[in-house]
């Protein structure tokens, strides 16, 4: 018999708390390479761990299908269990391959002293017309562009894939600070007062962090024998990620939430850098439940659902239409998975 929402209620109020998922006062964020890049609306490391030592199986095969920043695929590596992410957002995919991916520490300082030689070589010319969109105007000064533009060159230049591919993603990380980006804000905004950070300050600081992170990663993993554990990630629409079938033993994701951020804009300054895209306008719309997917319906599936985007609708259009977005794409994810 179905329960109406007071006995609910008493029910949650007789529970017991189990503390040890609170995770009170835990700096998980900071370890491993997790801190290696921002990312709003994190994963929390120790839940995925948590999760990992309770549930995964031995041989199980871990995927994370909202990979994001690949929270669970480090946490899956550290535990060595092979492990799979996908995700549409290629800035996902630079973090997750960077935080994944361990470098012996003494090739990555090799490289990272060439990088330094380059920069300790730049000279500013102001006639230099650096060839990258026109949005990244509105959001750098000429010489924070040229310094960036420099800088993104050397990184193209290294051999290793994996060493380029950890110092393109340092240098994504800076670049919101470097820019007029309102820094309190996940919103694209431009703070007028704002003095912005030196690139090359900027970079060498965020490098030496992560250099410092990786080498606490690489030994670990090392030490437990596990550095070539496969992991990898896709960059992929969740709902058609080419994951073989029967092929996983365990999923721990974080699907996105009703009215999410837009990721697309938050992480605009690296897709025009990285030319991951050239229109924003098209690249927003493959995301899930957002506004700019050009669904006008507030038609949803589900009784309790379509009341709910009528009610949002009466106060707040574009919440109500965000919303049935929201249901919509994720009852077709369902669907389909």
């Amino acid at each position: 018999m179905a329960k109406t929402s007071q006995e609910i209620s008493l029910l949650f109020r007789k529970a017991k708390v189990d503390r040890s998922w609170s995770f009170d006062d835990n700096r998980s964020t900071d370890t491993w390479t997790h801190g290696f890049h921002r990312y709003p609306a994190k994963f929390l490391p120790e839940l995925v761990k948590k999760l990992i030592e309770r549930y995964a199986k031995k041989d199980d095969l871990v995927a994370d299908l909202f990979a994001g920043c690949g929270t669970t695929l480090v946490e899956s590596k550290i535990h060595g269990k092979r492990c799979v992410g996908v995700d549409i957002n290629p800035v996902s995919r630079l973090i997750t391959e960077a935080k994944t991916n361990a470098i012996e520490p003494r090739k990555l300082d090799r490289y990272f002293q060439k990088v330094l030689r380059d920069i300790s070589k730049y000279k500013y010319d102001k006639s230099a017309i650096v060839q990258k969109h026109q949005r990244l105007v509105y959001w750098f000064g000429k010489r924070r562009r040229a310094k960036i533009d420099y800088l993104y060159k050397s990184i193209a230049g290294l051999r290793d894939k994996n060493v380029k591919i950890f110092f393109q993603c340092a240098l994504s990380n800076i670049l919101k600070n470097c820019s007029r980006w309102l820094q309190t804000s996940t919103k694209p905004q431009i703070d007028p007062d704002k003095k912005s950070a030196d690139p090359f300050l900027a970079f060498k600081y965020q490098a030496k962090r992560m250099i410092s992170q990786n080498k606490t990663y690489y030994n670990h993993l090392k030490a437990q024998k596990i550095l070539s554990t496969s992991c990898k990630i896709k960059l992929a629409d969740a709902k058609h990620t080419g994951i073989r079938s029967n092929s996983v033993g365990i999923i721990i994701t974080s699907p996105p939430y009703v009215t999410s951020y837009e990721y697309a804009d938050i992480h605009q300054l690296t897709g025009y850098w990285f030319s991951y895209f050239k229109n924003i306008h098209t690249f927003r719309r493959k995301f899930i439940g957002t506004f700019y997917s050009g669904n006008n319906s507030l038609v949803v599936n589900g009784a309790l659902a379509q009341q709910t985007v009528q009610k949002l609708f009466s106060k707040d259009p574009r919440t109500a239409k965000e919303v049935a977005n929201f249901f919509n794409d994720m009852d077709h994810w369902l669907s389909v998975g």
